[in-house]
């Protein structure tokens, strides 16, 4: 953790930043703006297909054994040291065969010591090369709803008021305690996407080989490990807010997108009923295949296309990508952004839909790991009982924060907008986000054994959170011993 917070500081904690500069020029009126105690460039979107590094935080390639986990999936075909055995290779390269694919001997499919699966090269491969090519005509595509879709649209207005996929958006001010100020909005892609997901599985027979292979590796319960599904318990436990209210505004959006779908679904051939759905889905088949669109669903930026690609949905997250895809040449195509030893993982950054940690859980089922602290991560720190929540970042604090602070310590004068922001303010800041911090220790130190995925998603999730906290009190406090000198 020293070393961590060391690297923080070094990069960013400099005495002649302009944004220090501007505390300085803040002492005799702070009017409604960020309080910014480092070099608060947050991270803008960063998408799939163009990955942008941060050059504040240069940081040494990190083994997989600390690389994020995405979904903890069904058909690890490994053996017991993780390497992939012969047939698992060889199963593979006759996917890649059947849909097309390119190369097909360069990549295989298995799991970490953590029994988390992925996609891995067999040999070492140098910066910008094609890991994989997927014709265009093996992907769901949002521009090629089932026909079954296109007879119910021509007829009903479908545009249900829900959001999913992996361009998420959950939008409002994450520092409000209105409730009405965060919601979940969906664009019609998720709807076709999720159709087409349902007639693949259900109406289009007989299904090449090609389909029924790669439907087998697709994972086949995704509930325990998505929020949506948890009991408010658990949701509770969980200590975030913006989690809890994420969930609460999505639940009525999904299940008005379940409702439609199920509207839409073909009517039996022996069932002459106006209202009677094809009797073999259910409302779970439709949730199962919106959980899959949900966490494995990309854009292709060129054409702002929504897909689901065959093998590169296998491919796991992290926000220091070794990879990256695009639409070219007709196809999905993968290729390196560095170069990739043997045996190592193929990772791509599924962008800002993973930032920060409650997001990530909240639209794909897992927590980024890691002793890293990114300045697009953000944590929850407690008011006093009453007041709320407020997120606060490692490089930046909201305004309404240090007004809190400012107001608690009785330094607002007559014109509340009008206050002199000093050392006292700022310790009192710190002293809330170390006991804030210590508050969430003392939660993962008497939690019981994880023995469930949710609830060891909890513990990820408060951890992430207190590495945040830490790494905001320690520059905020580093900062206002600088200004003393």
């Amino acid at each position: 953790m020293k070393e961590r917070k060391d690297r923080l500081v070094n990069v960013c904690m400099k005495r002649e930043s302009t944004v220090f500069c501007c505390l300085e020029a803040m002492k005799t009126r702070v009017k409604m703006v960020l309080v910014v105690f480092a070099i608060g460039m947050i991270l803008q979107g960063i998408s799939l297909s163009a990955f942008v590094p941060n050059p504040c935080q240069p940081k040494p390639p990190r083994t997989d054994s600390q690389r994020t986990k995405f979904l903890l999936k069904a058909h690890d075909a490994t053996n017991s040291d993780g390497k992939p055995d012969s047939e698992s290779t060889s199963s593979l390269a006759n996917l890649f065969g059947l849909f097309g694919a390119e190369p097909c001997d360069l990549l295989s499919l298995k799991a970490n010591d953590k029994g988390v699966r992925g996609i891995y090269v067999n040999r070492d491969t140098p910066t910008d090369q094609v890991l994989l090519r997927m014709p265009l005509e093996a992907c769901l595509r949002d521009d090629r709803p089932p026909q079954w879709l296109r007879l119910e649209t021509n007829n009903t207005s479908i545009d249900p008021p829900t959001a999913t996929g992996k361009t998420t958006t959950i939008q409002g001010s994450s520092n409000s305690n209105d409730e009405t100020d965060l919601f979940v909005s969906v664009e019609p892609w998720v709807t076709v996407l999720t159709a087409s997901l349902l007639d693949l599985r259900f109406f289009n027979t007989p299904r090449s080989e090609s389909t029924n292979q790669w439907l087998d590796l697709l994972p086949t319960e995704l509930r325990e490990i998505l929020p949506i599904y948890w009991k408010d318990d658990l949701l509770n436990d969980s200590g975030s807010r913006e989690l809890k209210l994420a969930v609460d505004t999505a639940k009525l959006a999904r299940s008005n997108l379940v409702d439609t779908l199920l509207e839409c679904l073909p009517r039996s051939d022996d069932d002459n009923s106006s209202t009677s759905n094809h009797p073999s889905i259910s409302r779970s088949d439709v949730e199962d295949a919106l959980d899959l669109v949900q966490t494995r669903s990309c854009r292709a930026d060129s054409q702002n296309m929504r897909l689901l690609v065959p093998i590169v949905d296998m491919i796991n997250h992290d926000p220091e990508p070794n990879a990256r895809f695009a639409l070219q040449d007709g196809g999905i195509v993968v290729r390196s952004t560095q170069d990739i030893a043997s045996d190592n993982q193929v990772l791509i950054d599924y962008g800002v839909s993973t930032r920060p940690a409650w997001r990530c859980l909240f639209s794909y089922g897992f927590v980024p790991t890691g002793e890293d602290v990114y300045e697009s991560d953000l944590a929850e720190v407690r008011l006093e009982p009453g007041d709320g929540v407020l997120e606060v970042g490692p490089t930046e604090l909201p305004y309404e924060l240090v007004y809190y602070e400012a107001a608690k310590l009785g330094k607002i004068g007559n014109n509340d907008e009008d206050f002199e922001f000093d050392a006292s303010i700022g310790q009192s800041i710190v002293n809330r986000l170390v006991a804030t911090t210590q508050a969430l220790s003392a939660e993962i130190t008497g939690e019981d054994e994880t023995t469930t995925a949710a609830s060891r998603l909890i513990h990820d999730l408060k951890e992430s959170n207190r590495r945040t906290l830490l790494a905001s009190a320690g520059g905020l406090r580093d900062f206002l011993e600088e200004t003393e000198e």
